[in-house]
């Protein structure tokens, strides 16, 4: 039906005989179905189906509900238009509904909660050249610029990691901390950072630089300056925070720093500690320096990070410091020097009146107080003014400079002293002395030598022996020679000794003889050949001491030797007396003045003729004794002639070749006398002989 035309309905009933047609009034037909008798509202199930389309029968009662963007829902009571609603991502237009095209998300974008959609955004790898607002994304290679980072960062858990590569940060300009937690922090700098680090060759710059601990394997000063000045002493510090007004003598104020917390353990300060302040002013090219000594007690944390002590000033020294009422300005320093017994390191280079005696370094400790009872310990460089130096002496001093210490310098040397009194001196030019007594200890000893003492030990050793010193030389550890307490000095192992009583050689074991017992006269150039020596002990090889003494002139054979004993002394050679010989006189029995019983006799085969000399003749006196017939006779040999003094026996002549005699006469071929035996058989004769001249 064309629209806006009114129903019409047709209904059939084949169960009742007759039909209906509806239409309007005044056709008479029924015009309501709810008219006809007998029917309940719903009892057409059915549909009727021709070439005007299907039919169904439906209820008004029934209701269309509406929702998911579609609205004019209601019962069938009255014609419904259902129309879609506009909404996110949905647009109604007069003849079709749309989705709308999404637009490009912006850093204001919000996400809908009722749905999602894939967009396409606008990013940035660079807001760094021109700063604008915008959603990052890297580029391929991982690069990404920005203009400035803020982050609230939990330094605990948050970190930046490169896993491999090398972290670089290249400002423009500077790298700065903005502290805004500290509400008093004025100035922007990076403090207590943990890891900070710059590279491990590269270098660092800061124009201040606050730690906590410095650990540095090589600390180079660039230009070698030192901005601070001239003079930096070396102990605790903290730095004024506020203002300080500082009080009179004995006066107390607040002193509040910059310090770490005491919650720490940390703080630069101790209770008691003795501190200083001081005051740097400079007219006309002078400097003044003025000092503010002080006790520090009673510490408190700050809110601001600061810290606070209640400061006493010392009432003593206090002439010529820091004037009361004076100020002391914020970031100056404060030197903490401890208590009594602690001690600081100073280095001074300052030039000028204060740099009479610099530069130099020192080390110093103190007691009662720092400024009045400061001990000095060392000093290096100019030592001028201190352990006895009056002028500009370069080197170095260590010790009490009132007792026991030691000094170098190129003027003196080396001195080990006591106070200013030297008592071990190496002087410049080589020499060395002891001023007092030098000892050896208990357990002290001076030794040079190879091997080990009890064991092989070979050199010389000066040593302590049941609280006496001695001295000597060992050989494989065997003690060749000493020096005793007792006045004699040993050698040969203790065997032979040197005292005031003489040279004293003991009699050596039988092992020994021969050996130890010999005082020997090597052959210049050949030490294993004997020029000469004196032996005593023993005789022979009999191994036994029988008191005898040889001296010889030569080792080899038994000729020219001297050989006494108890008996008596035989020479090997001849004895020349530049002196007189003294003999004693015949005044006891068995004490000769001369004797010659125990010499050697001469035996003459008859006939045999013997020569007194022949190469150097003599004149002399002849004094012959006849043991086998017991006859004797006394001659006198001189100018060529023999004369006869006494011949008890009548047994000798003058004259050769006298028969039954024994001859003594004067040989003129050969210029010698001579003794010829013509007795008829052999004879033994005792000889001695005085030579009084070298000539017939």
């Amino acid at each position: 039906m064309p629209k806006n035309t009114p129903t019409r309905i047709i209904d059939s009933q084949k169960t009742r005989a007759a039909s209906f047609l509806g239409g309007g009034a005044a056709g008479g037909g029924v015009s309501y179905h709810s008219a006809l008798g007998g029917l309940l509202n719903d009892d057409h199930p059915q549909y009727h189906n021709d070439a005007r389309g299907d039919v169904r029968y439906v209820p008004v009662a029934r209701t269309v509900a509406t929702g998911g963007g579609l609205t004019g829902g209601g019962d069938l009571t009255a014609d419904r238009t259902f129309a879609v609603g506009a909404g996110l991502g949905i647009t109604v237009n007069a003849d079709d509904v749309a989705l709308t095209t999404p637009g490009t998300l912006t850093v204001s974008s919000t996400n809908n909660s009722t749905g999602s959609h894939t967009h396409a955004i606008t990013t940035s790898s660079d807001v760094g050249t021109t700063p604008a607002a915008s959603i990052l994304a890297s580029t391929a290679a991982g690069a990404l610029t920005v203009a400035t980072l803020y982050a609230n960062v939990n330094v605990s858990t948050s970190r930046i990691d490169t896993a491999s590569s090398n972290l670089t940060l290249a400002p423009a300009t500077n790298v700065v901390s903005l502290l805004s937690a500290v509400a008093v922090q004025t100035d922007n700098y990076a403090s207590q950072l943990t890891g900070w680090r710059a590279t491990y060759a590269g270098e660092a710059d800061f124009r201040y630089l606050f730690v906590d601990e410095m650990h540095a394997k090589s600390f180079i000063a660039d230009l070698e300056q030192a901005l601070a000045g001239g003079q930096i002493i070396c102990k605790s510090v903290a730095m004024v925070a506020s203002a300080f007004t500082v009080p009179a003598a004995s006066g107390t104020a607040t002193l509040r720093v910059r310090d770490l917390p005491s919650a720490a353990n940390m703080a630069a300060f101790v209770s008691g500690d003795i501190v200083r302040l001081r005051t740097f002013s400079r007219s006309g090219g002078s400097l003044t320096i003025a000092d503010c000594w002080g006790v520090v007690t009673s510490y408190a944390d700050q809110t601001d990070g600061t810290q606070t002590w209640t400061f006493t000033r010392s009432a003593a020294p206090n002439a010529g410091g820091i004037s009361a009422g004076a100020t002391i300005a914020p970031d100056s320093i404060v030197l903490d020097y401890g208590t009594t017994g602690n001690g600081y390191y100073e280095v001074n280079a300052i030039d000028g009146a204060y740099g009479l005696n610099s530069p130099y370094a020192r080390i110093a400790t103190w007691t009662t107080h720092p400024a009045t009872g400061t001990a000095l310990r060392a000093q290096f460089g100019n030592l001028r003014g201190v352990y006895g130096y009056s002028g500009t002496e370069f080197g170095v001093a260590m010790g009490s400079a009132t007792g026991a210490n030691v000094t170098v310098d190129a003027t003196n040397g080396v001195r080990l002293r006591q106070g200013t009194t030297d008592m071990i001196v190496l002087n410049p030019s080589g020499a060395s002395y002891f001023a007092g007594v030098m000892t050896i200890d208990t357990n002290g000893e001076i030794r040079q030598g190879t091997g080990t003492l009890g064991s092989n030990y070979t050199g010389l050793r000066i040593w302590r022996d049941t609280g006496i010193g001695r001295i000597g030389g060992y050989n494989t550890n065997v003690l060749q020679w000493y020096g005793s307490t007792d006045g004699k000095f040993y050698f040969a192992g203790g065997k032979g000794w040197l005292e005031r009583y003489g040279f004293y050689i003991l009699a050596p074991a039988a092992a020994d003889m021969g050996i130890e017992n010999n005082i020997a006269w090597p052959t210049q150039g050949n030490l294993s050949t004997l020029s000469g020596y004196i032996n005593c002990g023993f005789a022979g090889s009999s191994g036994s001491p029988d008191g005898q003494m040889t001296i010889a002139v030569n080792k080899a054979g038994t000729a020219n030797r001297i050989n006494m004993d108890t008996n008596a002394v035989n020479m090997g050679g001849d004895l020349t007396v530049t002196g007189e010989i003294n003999v004693r006189q015949h005044t006891t029995m068995e004490q000769w003045s001369l004797d010659c019983a125990n010499g050697t006799a001469l035996t003459m085969a008859n006939t045999f003729v013997f020569q007194f000399s022949d190469a150097s003749v003599f004149s002399g006196l002849v004094v012959i004794n006849n043991t086998t017939d017991g006859g004797g006779g006394v001659f006198m040999c001189s100018g060529g002639v023999v004369t006869k003094i006494a011949d008890g026996s009548s047994v000798y002549s003058t004259t050769k070749d006298t028969a039954s005699k024994t001859n003594l006469y004067y040989d003129a071929g050969s210029s010698e006398y001579r003794m010829q035996n013509n007795t008829g058989g052999s004879r033994t004769y005792n000889i001695f002989t005085i030579r009084l001249r070298a000539a017939s």
